[in-house]
């Protein structure tokens, strides 16, 4: 998964080895917000605004 042009808005906890286990996406005028919950030594909160998505 690729996020263009990514801006981190809000990051709690470490991201780093951690397991994805549910997002949320809302679509912007310029692009997306994307609401992420991470899994590993602790929960993680990930926020992130993009211009696109890119899933290969």
């Amino acid at each position: 998964m690729t996020f263009r042009e990514a801006e981190i808005i809000k990051q709690e906890g470490q991201i780093k080895e951690s397991i994805w286990l549910y997002e949320e996406l809302y679509r912007l005028d310029n692009g997306y917000e994307v609401h992420a919950l991470l899994a590993g030594e602790e929960m993680a909160e990930l926020i992130i605004q993009c211009t696109d998505i890119m899933v290969e």
